[in-house]
Order: structure tokens, then C-alpha cells, then sequence
């Protein structure tokens, strides 16, 4: 709405205050009271399940008598779209205060006290809120007065006592929710208090307790994980409180915002400088060994090389409709690393024309056992916008039709859905997926605007748990892209610049690194992590070479070991044979190719060879026990 237009001929429209995807807030003047007040719009018709939702709210907060909770003045309809009429605050949401600043430790406990006290009032008036966030928590700034907070949003809060009508739905902000939210949907007032922990935590802390780029590892962290201590100096009233607040068990929790006040009169912060411990390490500087790393790289200025590979993606992606890839390769070959550095909006915007219009969900299935259809389905739509979720109308456990309503929704409005698959021979070799799972996720992909990017091992068609999977046309939409060891150059990036950043540069020895570890990214960081730590221990020193080699190859062995017992008869004799430098019969040169796609053998000099000397050894060694082999491997080249 444009300046100076009316709603309901009372409310002439001054300015916007911001927006979400399913409403716009106005600053309005009130020409029959003369006053200004706040104006929630909804942009979708009066007949929605949104609009329901805020008529659901200006019932809720019509009932809350409390200064700490958002007043509502009036509701109505204008021009087929439901408006909210409230209190106009003059301040900002604690998210917004902490994006651009710090609180100190009196302001965090004062605010503290002045939500727990406001929920208190709530839950005695038969409300639970569902949503409290510092998103949602409003601190006035009146320049004559003290400032003070207004709870808002009540949009999915629930009377006490009513039937909710989303089920086993997650609903909230997820950094926020609780594990039972996450579980099954089910709240009381003891969720509100572990988002109150939550809350708590992030002011006193400045971080989340439970925070990831994916909403499936953010959900195994909150159901699983213990909150990390704090790493600020704060008093052991205050971190017993938050530990209680953010038990898996809400019985463990306080059981109701006044003993929450009650433990918060408790806590005496002090102000001595010396109270308060250095930044926590999420804002700290880099340093340290940049190899230690041995799991999916989580930050993206860590990832190196695959830029063909990032390149190839992307333009998939990009396509009008999106195309679907599966990317295959070995174990601890960098493909978890890979998706999860697809999934980074920045490198969304710098590689993609319509980033914008691209919704990404990122679903890593390593650490589901029982994995089902339902789950799957609840991933994904706890991953796209809630304006496409009609969460009203989804049943309690999810169904196909459920997701596809939710694309329909995106596909009008010109978005596109893209779902990376972490092991998705996880779902592939599960039983609990039977073929017609399967042909949904084909549907989707011929009708919309939709594309998967998925991770395995081998080819997915290969790793079905029946054969009528195999034989589904759904594999028939993915293009394979092999991923293989590293390109030299992207080898030699990987020593020299990571530990260049470091300050401690391990190019004198990037040759050997790369002749040792091949390039194979996770054996030349098992390489590079023990060369580190030794060279950076005393720059002058001689490197001790015995402590080095048996470091690497503590390591290296248990990884040598899965590849050697995976591996076919003909396979290992082709490597013996090459290790020790003889010349392959006729019968088993077509075994090199193979070998070769799995980077286990390169060409030099037109020849096969080991990728790496250290491997080579371990090859000798399975035919020798000598133990000479070590020694002789792991010489300083010259």
C-alpha cells in the first residue's frame, strides 16, 4: 500500500516498517482517535489458512493483559485481505540490537527478568506463545523513560486447553524450538521456557547453544547434544539456569516462568572487567593447524579446488527447469564437503543467474538409522518458506500430496526447489522406501521446477535394496558426475595455501606431500596435519622424522585397510604388481581404467602407478612384514 491510501477509512497509511513472507506492517495514523499505530496486512486472500492464523492471533492478544505484551486495538477487512491493528513500539527487536551491537551483563539480566516476568503473566492467562525468539521480543526506547519490552507475534501461540490443529508439524524458528517441538509437534509451557533458555543463552553468550547450516544436523544436535559451555566468565547461578531451561526433558526444566524469576533473583553478574572472558571462538581468529579437520567442512574459506566440478553444478541448476545430479565417488573423497559448499547462499550468488528464485534444502542422512517416507517429507518442508507450507490442511504425518501442494505453490510464484542428498544410497538401500516414493520424487522433478543433487558411493542404481528400485525410471534424470582425486594444482593449493594462511608454509615440502599422499584430499590432510604440527612446533628445528612418519601412518592405516579389504582379487594383484614396479600381464591391464575413476592408480610418464608411495608401501606390506618398508617410504626426498 502506498502512503496516504486508507484501510477501513480509519487507518491512513504513513510508511512501511517492514515485511515477511506472508504479511507487511505499516506505521498508520488512527484518524478517530489520533494516534499512530501498527498495522499488519496479509498478503494472501481473507479465504486462507494465514489469514485464519492472524485472526487467531488478534484473538489471543485480545485477551493479554499485561505491559510487556503487544496491545491489539482492532481487526477487520480491507479490500479481501485480513489487517491487524496494534500498539505502535518505538524501538527495536533484541535480534536487531544484537546484528549491529553488544549488551552488557545488567542489560541482559534485566531484559531477562522483564520477559520471563511478561511470560509468566502469559501462561497464567492460558496462552503459550510457540515462537519466542529475540525476533519477537521488542525493546522500546522512549527517550524520557526507561526502556522496556513488548512479547510479539503470538501467530501460531495456542489457548491452553485447544486441540492444535498442526499435529505432529514442527512449527517456530528452528535455532529456537525444542526438542519435542522438533519430535513431534506437541507444546506446553515448558517449551516456551527452553526457547526462553534459548533466548537467554544467545544475550549472555552472543551465540546459539545449537547452530548448523542444515536443519537435519541442527535437529540431531538439539535432540542429541548437550548446549556447549559457555565460554564467557558468568556466574554458576546463571549457567545452571540455562542448563535447566535447555534439558531434553521438559520435566527437568523449570516448570514455570516464576521459578524461572525466582532463579533469575538469584544471579548477581559482576562487573568486574575481569569477569568477562575474550570473544568465544565463533568471532575469535583463525589459527591453529587449518588440517585437523576430519569431517564435512562446515566453512567455506576451508574448501578447496572442485571448481569444475562447482562450475558443472551450478550451471545444472541454473537450467530452466533445473537438471539433477548425482555425484559419485570414494569414501572421504569430499563429498560432503562438496554439497554443503553448493548449499552456501554466497556461493549460490556468485555462481548462480537465479539464486534468488532457488530454495535449497540440505538433508544429511549419515546419522538416520530408521529413516522413513515421512521423515524424508518432514525435512523438506520444515526447509522451504512457510508461506508454501499449508500446514492447516497437512495431516499429522506427512504425505506426498503434502509436499506437492507446497511445490505447486513455489512453482507459481517462479521459485524453483533444490534438494541436496548427503548418502542417499541411504534411502536407496532402505526398505522403508518402496518404489512409489520414487516416482513422486521423478513427478516432481518432470512437473516443476525442481532438481536433486545427491551423494553415494557408486552408482545409485547399484545400491537399491530391491531390483524393481533399480530398474525405476527416477534414475533416469540424474547425470553422474564422478568425483576423483584432486588436480595437482588443487593438490598443491591444498598444502601451500591453507598453511600459508596459517603462517606456517609447508611448501618446501609440497612435492613430497603430494608423492606421499597422492591427491587424494583426506590422505594429504592426514600429511599435511602431522608435517604441521611439526614444522610450526620449531620453524629452526630438524624435522623428526620418525615421530612424523608414525603419526601419518597411525592415521592412514585404518583408511588403507577399508580400501585393501573392499577391494576384488584382480584389483589387489594389479596393485601389487604396480607397487612393486612390475609390468602388468595383458589380462589385467582393463582393470587400471577402473582403478584409475577411483584414483588409486595415475598415469605418469604414460605409465600406471600407485597414487601414492605411501599406499604403495601398504600394498608391499600386506605381502611383507618386515616392517622395512616404513622406513624406507618415509626417507626425506631430496
Amino acid at each position: 500500500m502506498n502512503t496516504g491510501e486508507r484501510i477501513g477509512e480509519r487507518y491512513e497509511i504513513l510508511g512501511g516498517l517492514g515485511h515477511g513472507g506472508s504479511a507487511r506492517i505499516y506505521r498508520a495514523r488512527d484518524v478517530v482517535l489520533e494516534r499512530d499505530v501498527a498495522i499488519k496486512v496479509l498478503t494472501t486472500p481473507a479465504e486462507g489458512e494465514l489469514a485464519l492464523d492472524l485472526k487467531r492471533e488478534a484473538h489471543l492478544l485480545a485477551q493479554l493483559q499485561h505491559p510487556g505484551v503487544v496491545a491489539v486495538y482492532d481487526f477487520g477487512r480491507h479490500e479481501g485481505a485480513f489487517y491487524l491493528v496494534m500498539e505502535l513500539i518505538a524501538g527495536r527487536t533484541l535480534q536487531g540490537i544484537l546484528d549491529r551491537e553488544e549488551l552488557d551483563e545488567a542489560d541482559a539480566l534485566s531484559i531477562a527478568r522483564d520477559v520471563a516476568e511478561a511470560m509468566a503473566s502469559v501462561h497464567e492467562q492460558g496462552i503459550v506463545h510457540r515462537d519466542l525468539t529475540l525476533a519477537n521480543i521488542m525493546r522500546s526506547e522512549p527517550a524520557d523513560a526507561a526502556p522496556s519490552i513488548k512479547l510479539l507475534d503470538f501467530g501460531i501461540g495456542r489457548a491452553d486447553g485447544v486441540k492444535d490443529e498442526w499435529g505432529d508439524v514442527a512449527l517456530g524458528t528452528a535455532r529456537y524450538m525444542p526438542p519435542e517441538q522438533f519430535l513431534s509437534g506437541e507444546t506446553d509451557e515448558r517449551s516456551d521456557i527452553y526457547t526462553f533458555g534459548v533466548c537467554l543463552y544467545r544475550l549472555c553468550e552472543r551465540r546459539f547453544p545449537f547452530d548448523d547450516h542444515h536443519l537435519a544436523a541442527l535437529e540431531y544436535k538439539v535432540l542429541n547434544e548437550l548446549p556447549p559451555k559457555p565460554q564467557r566468565a558468568m556466574p554458576d547461578s546463571l549457567v545452571e539456569l540455562l542448563q535447566r531451561c535447555l534439558e531434553k526433558d521438559p520435566a527437568r526444566r523449570p516448570q514455570s516462568f516464576r521459578e524461572v524469576l525466582a532463579d533469575l533473583g538469584r544471579v548477581e553478574w559482576s562487573r568486574d572487567p575481569k569477569s568477562t572472558s575474550a570473544e568465544p571462538a565463533a568471532t575469535a581468529p583463525r589459527q591453529g593447524n587449518p588440517y585437523l579437520n576430519r569431517v564435512m567442512i562446515q566453512d567455506v574459506r576451508d574448501f578447496v579446488g572442485r571448481t569444475r566440478e562447482i562450475r558443472k553444478i551450478y550451471t545444472r541448476l541454473d537450467a530452466s527447469p533445473p537438471q539433477s545430479i548425482s555425484v559419485v565417488g570414494d569414501r572421504r573423497i569430499g563429498k560432503s564437503s562438496l554439497l554443503n559448499y553448493l548449499y552456501n547462499k554466497t556461493n549460490r550468488r556468485r555462481f548462480m543467474q537465479h539464486a534468488a528464485e532457488a530454495v535449497f534444502v540440505f538433508l544429511d542422512f549419515q546419522s538416520d538409522i530408521d529413516f522413513t517416507a515421512e521423515h524424508f517429507l518432514s525435512l523438506v518442508l520444515k526447509g522451504m518458506p512457510a508461506s508454501c507450507v499449508d500446514s492447516r490442511s497437512r495431516s499429522a504425518t506427512p504425505v506426498f500430496r503434502d509436499l506437492e501442494r507446497a511445490v505447486q505453490r513455489l512453482d507459481a510464484e517462479g521459485r524453483r526447489l533444490i534438494v541436496l542428498m548427503d548418502e542417499f544410497e541411504k534411502i536407496t538401500g532402505n526398505p522403508n522406501f518402496e518404489q512409489g516414493f520414487f516416482s513422486f520424487l521423478r513427478h516432481l522433478a518432470n512437473h516443476y521446477q525442481v532438481a536433486y543433487v545427491t551423494s553415494s558411493e557408486a552408482e545409485l542404481m547399484r545400491m537399491c535394496h530391491a531390483r524393481v528400485i533399480a530398474d525405476s525410471p527416477f534414475f533416469n534424470i540424474f547425470s553422474n558426475l564422478p568425483l576423483g582425486p584432486f588436480t595437482r594444482e588443487e593438490a598443491r593449493d591444498l598444502v601451500v595455501g591453507a598453511s600459508s594462511e596459517a603462517g606456517v608454509s609447508l611448501e618446501p615440502y609440497a612435492e613430497e606431500l603430494v608423492r606421499l599422499g597422492g591427491r587424494i584430499p583426506m590422505y594429504l590432510q592426514i600429511l599435511c596435519c602431522a608435517y604441521f604440527d611439526e614444522v610450526s612446533s620449531d620453524p629452526t628445528a630438524e624435522v623428526r622424522w620418525v615421530d612424523v612418519r608414525d603419526e601419518c601412518m597411525n592415521e592412514l592405516r585404518p583408511h588403507f585397510e577399508f580400501v585393501w579389504q573392499r577391494m576384488g582379487e584382480i584389483e589387489k594383484q594389479v596393485l601389487r604388481t604396480l607397487a612393486r614396479g612390475g609390468k602388468l600381464p595383458a589380462a589385467q591391464r582393463h582393470h587400471v581404467e577402473e582403478l584409475r575413476s577411483r584414483g588409486l592408480v595415475q598415469m605418469e610418464a604414460q605409465q600406471p602407478r600407485v597414487f601414492s608411495e605411501a599406499f604403495a608401501a601398504y600394498v608391499q606390506e600386506q605381502d611383507d612384514t618386515g616392517g622395512g618398508w616404513l622406513k624406507k617410504v618415509f626417507r626425506r626426498g631430496k
